[in-house]
C-alpha cells in the first residue's frame, strides 16, 4: 500500500494499518503543537491525497453521526482500489477543509489563543462499499480518541 499523503514539520506524528475484516486500514495523524512561517499544517507542501492516484479532481464531502464532516477521496489509480477520508482539527474542532480550519486559526491569532492544530486522514483499501463502512466507524471512533487521548487540554 503507497502512502498517500505527504505531510511535514509535524510535532507528533501517528501512522498505522490495521486489518478490519477483508480491508486494511491505515491511519495518519499529524500534529502540530505550535505553528509559525515554514511550519504550518495548513500549507501549500502538506498534501492530503498525491492527485497522481485519483480521476475524480474534487473530492466529495461527507458528514457522519454526530456531524463530523470530512473530505472523501476516491483513490482509483492504483493497483487496489481504496477510499481516503481527511479532516483537520483545530484546538478541539473539526474542519472538513483546510480552508475552513485556516479560517479558525486566523481567529484564534487575532484573539491571541493560538491552539494546536492537526490534520487526519483514513484510508481504507478494498471494495467501496466494505471501505465505506469500515471509515464510517473508524473516523468516529479515531476522533474521539484524538479528543480524548492526544488533545492537550
Amino acid at each position: 500500500m503507497p502512502v498517500v499523503s505527504n505531510i511535514s514539520g509535524a510535532d507528533q506524528r501517528l501512522e498505522a494499518t490495521y486489518r478490519c475484516g477483508d480491508i486494511d486500514l491505515q491511519i495518519d495523524i499529524s500534529r502540530f503543537l505550535t505553528q509559525h512561517p515554514g511550519k504550518e499544517a495548513i500549507t501549500e507542501s502538506n498534501v492530503v491525497v498525491d492527485t497522481g492516484y485519483v480521476s475524480a479532481p474534487l473530492p466529495r464531502a461527507r458528514t457522519l453521526q454526530g456531524g463530523l464532516s470530512v473530505r472523501e477521496y476516491q483513490l482509483d489509480r492504483l493497483e487496489q482500489p481504496a477510499i481516503l477520508w481527511s479532516w483537520y482539527a483545530v484546538g478541539d474542532r473539526p474542519f472538513a477543509t483546510a480552508d475552513a480550519a485556516k479560517i479558525r486559526e486566523l481567529l484564534n491569532a487575532m484573539m491571541l489563543s493560538p491552539e494546536d492544530a492537526a490534520i487526519l486522514t483514513l484510508t481504507a483499501w478494498g471494495d467501496d462499499q466494505t471501505a465505506g463502512q469500515t471509515l464510517s466507524r473508524a473516523a468516529i471512533e479515531i476522533w474521539d480518541w484524538y479528543l480524548l487521548r492526544w488533545k492537550v487540554a
